[in-house]
């Protein structure tokens, strides 16, 4: 089943053009528990955008170790968590993520493997982390002023 949760404006082209090609598909928001339980499922996440700046869903998926395909967009901050060039294709290349999406499929070892490797990475993005990392910018800014206290000055 292809699992297609959230909204955009090619939502009746895609359904038309599944139901044409007997795929099953399933759109839609989920709640969080229900995301959850969704991304459990999942063999991959695929994630097409080429503009994106929270990457938050690609995040999720990551954190309960799914494997990612991700368009690999200069516009696009969800690029980030892709751990190497497997993971990421061209952008607005249907061929190229169809040959990325066979070999994370063929390749279940290695996709085993990488799952575990996905979920280790998210680790990097939890709240604690990220307090930790948000006081050294601080701590950095608070040294930086000390040692010029014009710096501001010299901002203007």
């Amino acid at each position: 089943m292809l699992l297609l949760k959230g909204k955009g404006p090619d939502e009746k082209k895609i359904k038309l053009l599944a139901q044409k090609l007997g795929v099953k598909t399933e759109f839609g928001f989920v709640n969080s528990h229900e995301l959850l339980e969704i991304l459990k499922t999942c063999t991959l996440y695929v994630h097409t955008a080429n503009v994106e700046s929270e990457a938050i869903a690609c995040l999720e998926a990551i954190s309960v170790g799914i494997v990612p395909v991700i368009a690999n967009s200069p516009l696009s901050a969800t690029r980030q968590f892709a751990l190497d060039e497997r993971s990421l294709f061209e952008p607005n290349n249907a061929k190229d993520l169809s040959a990325k999406i066979d070999w994370w499929l063929e390749n279940k070892l290695e996709r085993e493997r990488m799952q575990n490797e996905y979920a280790k990475s998210a680790l990097n993005y939890t709240l604690e982390n990220s307090v930790i990392q948000i006081e050294k910018v601080y701590e950095e800014a608070i040294k930086d002023f000390k040692n010029n206290p014009n710096l501001f000055k010299t901002l203007s």
